[in-house]
């Protein structure tokens, strides 16, 4: 009875439900075909007084341009677009000219902010804050003797410690009879003490060792700050290549310099390069020879002339005249050829004569330039 009762309601609901709805749909399909007739309506008069307003205000455009131009406007002339043209143009050309000027503006503010950014920064490394490092190289070179003086001590104290440690045997026997008789008690260091003072001693140099780090590492600072506050090292090599002369020095011909004395520069007459050959012990005529020439070589073409003139020769080629006077220089030293020929006992003769020379201790032969 009660599902029945309850089924019955909830038919009645839904009919009533379904109803509402209905009704509900049938007004809103009333209301918009209200408002699709009116729409028309209400979209022709906007039209009509839009149209009435442009009509209105193009006839006072044109009364005001008649009364401006001095003359009667055609209806079919329309003077204010012209205009309205115009100034619409020359107002876009204004603010285009106006984005342009700002952009210039603020590159050029741009470009002095960097110019003195590298100008302060030239600045900067030219010239350091030379106060700073000062300050900072004087507290670097007390530190530095502070370390030195602690050192020092720690040398003495680690000197004493080694005099207490070494055994003198004739005190520690002579000790003895002496304590005995004078009625004194005897010392006698013990393994321990033998112990204390090996680890005092080892104590003593960890503290020299650490010293002398902490002097290193101070030395090592202070000649970064004075690198820092000298001159930077582009400047410098401009200035040396400015001053610089001479071509850059060789190590092998320097070495070869250090291991044979075969040129020496001489205190000669004013503008005057002083060349020396010395004959070596046991040394050939082909080897003197070679070697001269060699050397002479290396000489530039004004000494090589000055060195021709001595030797009454005439310059050619660097080479062909160090050859020549190779040959001048060898005739001087070993005699000259007869008929510009040598046979083997001629040079053996010749090495015994300069070996006996040496061993006599007789000067060596020298030949001279300027």
């Amino acid at each position: 009875m009660w599902s029945w009762m309850a089924e019955e309601i909830e038919e009645r609901q839904r009919l009533k439900k379904e109803k509402e709805e209905a009704k509900k749909k049938e007004e809103d399909e009333k209301i918009k075909k209200e408002a699709e007739v009116k729409q028309p309506a209400e979209a022709k008069d906007k039209d009509d007084f839009k149209a009435s307003i442009g009509r209105m205000v193009q006839e006072q455009m044109c009364t005001v341009c008649e009364e401006v131009l001095g003359r009667k406007v055609r209806q079919d002339e329309r003077p204010f677009v012209a205009v309205t043209t115009e100034i619409r143009r020359r107002a876009d050309a204004d603010s285009q000219k106006a984005v342009e000027d700002e952009v210039l503006r603020k590159k050029d503010l741009e470009i002095g902010r960097l110019k003195q950014m590298v100008a302060e920064t030239q600045r900067q490394v030219c010239q350091p804050q030379s106060g700073q490092h000062e300050q900072e190289l004087n507290s670097l070179r007390m530190d530095n003797q502070h370390l030195i003086k602690d050192v020092i001590s720690l040398k003495e104290q680690v000197g004493e410690l080694l005099k207490l440690t070494k055994p003198v045997a004739g005190v520690a026997n002579a000790t003895p009879t002496v304590a005995k008789e004078k009625g004194k008690a005897i010392y006698t260091p013990t393994a321990g003490d033998y112990v204390k003072l090996s680890e005092a001693y080892r104590r003593m140099r960890d503290e020299k060792d650490l010293a002398e780090r902490e002097v290193h590492a101070l030395k090592e600072r202070i000649n970064r700050i004075g690198a820092a506050t000298s001159t930077p090292t582009s400047i410098k090599r401009k200035r040396v290549m400015r001053k610089s002369v001479s071509p850059p020095s060789n190590l092998r011909i320097r070495l070869s310099k250090a291991s044979s004395p075969a040129k020496h520069k001489g205190s000669g007459e004013k503008g005057c390069t002083g060349v020396k050959f010395i004959k070596l012990k046991d040394e050939t005529r082909e080897d003197f020879n070679k070697r001269v020439c060699v050397e002479l070589s290396k000489l530039k073409k004004k000494e090589i002339e000055t060195l021709c003139k001595e030797e009454h020769l005439e310059y050619v080629t660097i080479k062909t005249s160090a050859a020549d006077i190779a040959d001048a220089y060898t005739d001087r030293a070993f005699g000259k050829l007869a008929d510009n020929t040598e046979t083997h006992e001629d040079s053996k003769m010749s090495e015994d004569v300069a070996s006996s020379s040496g061993r006599d201790g007789d000067e060596e032969e020298t030949t001279s330039g300027c």
